[in-house]
């Protein structure tokens, strides 16, 4: 058993619910089953939640703190003499989550396969997590559970695409802007190389635009 697991979750909060019922209404009868089915876990900084190799099993969701997934890489990311894109870390970031988001190694979770990305606490967290099996169940005697994920599930794929676009269309700088734009507060949670490399653009670029924007403020 996972030493952050500290069992099934004896009070959920009612926040979680909020977060469902953005994308469709749920029942009474709906929220105690679903309840019923998370457990809560502990994870302290820089604790692995999901390995590259194994497969990701749970859905999560975050009461407190903030989770980074990434891919694992031997060698220095660098492929061109662009500067401004380049990253220069040990791994890639491809998603950051915080408070009120549900996350998990997508493919892997809906897979059910061996996972190629892993994905760890950047900070002490207290996550929800409901099994693959249990939700599957859940979607088959509640269609309204079902529906609320299919729009969930959406709105990430919109979230997905739309970060695809910016990395692939937008400067460095307006990258970074839009990063402050969507979350203004992870600056001060996240080390910069995981935001450069989130954004695809090289730490030291990084450093030069917020200490641009920076000046641009005083």
């Amino acid at each position: 058993m996972s030493p952050f697991f500290l069992g099934t979750a004896p009070f959920v909060s009612g926040e979680i619910f909020e977060t469902i019922e953005r994308y469709a209404s749920q029942t009474d009868d709906c929220k105690d089953a679903f309840a019923k089915c998370l457990d809560i876990h502990s994870l302290s900084e820089l604790e692995l939640l999901v390995q590259e190799g194994h497969t990701n099993d749970r859905m999560y969701w975050i009461e407190s703190g903030l989770v980074r997934s990434f891919y694992d890489t031997d060698t220095d990311t660098d492929t061109d003499t662009d500067t401004d894109t380049d990253t220069d870390t040990d791994d890639i970031t491809t998603g950051l989550y915080q408070e009120g988001d549900f996350f998990c190694a997508f493919s892997s979770f809906f897979s059910q396969k061996p996972s190629t990305e892993s994905i760890c606490a950047e900070e002490p967290s207290v996550l929800y997590s409901i099994s693959f099996e249990d939700l599957q169940r859940l979607f088959g005697l509640y269609p309204e559970l079902s529906h609320a994920f299919c729009g969930l599930y959406g709105h990430l794929l919109e979230l997905h695409h739309a970060r695809t676009a910016l990395l692939r269309y937008r400067t460095p700088h307006e990258r970074y802007e839009a990063f402050l734009a969507h979350h203004p507060h992870l600056p001060n949670r996240l080390k910069v190389k995981h935001i450069a490399s989130y954004l695809g653009i090289h730490r030291v670029t990084l450093c030069k635009i917020r200490k641009q924007l920076t000046h641009k403020k005083a």
